[in-house]
């Protein structure tokens, strides 16, 4: 089949468990300098991963990290994390960290598929009286970046959504733009579908919500 599907939890969850091992070494590897927790986001937390095998494209993750010390500087706190990456990199081959600006990337090889490659994506935050920031590259730089979510978060749009039966909707809304946009990062493509259902069955007061 041709384009992006679904897969299913029990498929994507060995890529998964292995992640976690990554992120608990970064954890245990940096915790002199800080601490911080994390959380899957995007669709892999609403289970929507989905897979092109004819176009070699894996599974996509998004994984958002919180640090717990609102005082690093944006730059410390990228080379801390990526330095911790590269280590555990070196005794993991099937993980590669790519060179990109907009946020740490990883790329994983598959043991069972060797064409296939999933992808990684981490995003750096921190909460500065009571503002949601987020690491971001301006100019050569990193810096703290204030996070806009609007009026309601992304995860509350998506709740409202669910609750008035529009799961399957959003599904298939979602899988049509991860096919039409096959390159952009699947975190984008769900923020963006989800708020533009939103805006269509919400914001427009139609009649069933």
């Amino acid at each position: 089949m041709d384009g992006f599907k679904f897969v299913s939890k029990n498929e994507y969850l060995n890529i998964k468990n292995g992640i976690n091992d990554l992120i608990l070494f970064i954890q245990k590897e940096i915790k002199s300098s800080f601490t911080f927790s994390f959380q899957f986001s995007g669709p892999c937390q609403k289970n929507m991963v989905t897979i092109n095998e004819s176009k070699y494209i894996g599974y996509d993750f998004n994984v958002k990290f919180y640090i717990n010390d609102n005082k690093l500087d944006a730059n410390d706190v990228n080379k801390i994390i990526t330095d911790a990456i590269k280590i555990y990199l070196k005794t993991n081959s099937n993980y590669e960290l790519i060179d990109d600006s907009n946020g740490i990337r990883i790329n994983i090889n598959d043991d069972n598929y060797l064409a296939l490659k999933h992808t990684l994506d981490i995003d750096i935050y921190k909460k500065d009286n009571e503002e949601l920031l987020y690491i971001k590259y301006k100019n050569n730089n990193y810096i703290w970046a204030k996070e806009s979510i609007g009026n309601l978060s992304l995860d509350n749009k998506y709740d409202l959504l669910i609750e008035c039966g529009l799961k399957d909707f959003i599904k298939y809304q979602y899988i049509k733009r991860r096919n039409r946009e096959p390159n952009k990062k699947s975190i984008i493509i769900f923020e963006e579908c989800i708020a533009a259902i939103y805006h269509e069955f919400y914001d427009n007061d139609r009649s069933f919500l």
